[in-house]
């Protein structure tokens, strides 16, 4: 497995100073899959997923894609599974009411910080503002109120959202 990984990531590396061609990446995922090739396969999809992520990749492209797995005799769960979890990533959405989700190494999904538009309709967080510095001395003390092992950990809600802010202490900066 972590061959493989590593042969992705080389892949990924030697394709990405080139311009993309879609239609060549789909190409080489369904030959890899009839050659049975799990690096050219797991490559090509690699590629198209991070292409989806910066938009320039429509999702229901790669739900076809992963019908056409269905017509090459090959460990099709295996492929079938990496397909839908690449397809699951990438319609990830926060829980309601939140801004933002973080999905850890783990795998753990944190959803933090407040939806919605400010009342003037700008952006709610605005670093380096008196209403910065009011948050970051509220999420102070909330922080202060929590464990040693949860006032360092980088995923809890309350570290997300004084990182979005930018609060060093009690003052947000920009």
């Amino acid at each position: 497995m972590k061959q493989l990984l590593k042969e992705w990531k080389q892949f990924l590396n030697e394709n990405e100073a080139q311009a993309p061609d879609i239609k060549k990446l789909e190409q080489a995922y369904v030959q890899g899959l009839k050659n049975k090739s799990n690096t050219q396969a797991g490559g090509a999809l690699q590629k198209l997923t991070k292409l989806a992520k910066m938009g320039k990749y429509n999702i229901d492209n790669l739900k076809k894609l992963k019908s056409s797995i269905k017509e090459v005799e090959y460990d099709t769960d295996t492929i079938r599974k990496m397909v839908e979890e690449e397809i699951e990533k990438l319609n990830e959405k926060p829980a309601k009411g939140k801004a933002k989700q973080k999905v850890t190494k783990s795998g753990k999904k944190v959803s933090y910080g407040q939806a919605g538009k400010a009342k003037d309709g700008g952006p709610r967080v605005r670093k380096g503002t008196s209403k910065g510095d009011a948050y970051c001395k509220r999420s102070l003390g909330i922080k202060k109120g929590l464990s040693k092992k949860k006032q360092n950990d980088p995923n809890t809600p309350n570290n997300l959202s004084r990182k979005r802010w930018g609060c060093s202490g009690g003052k947000s900066s920009k």
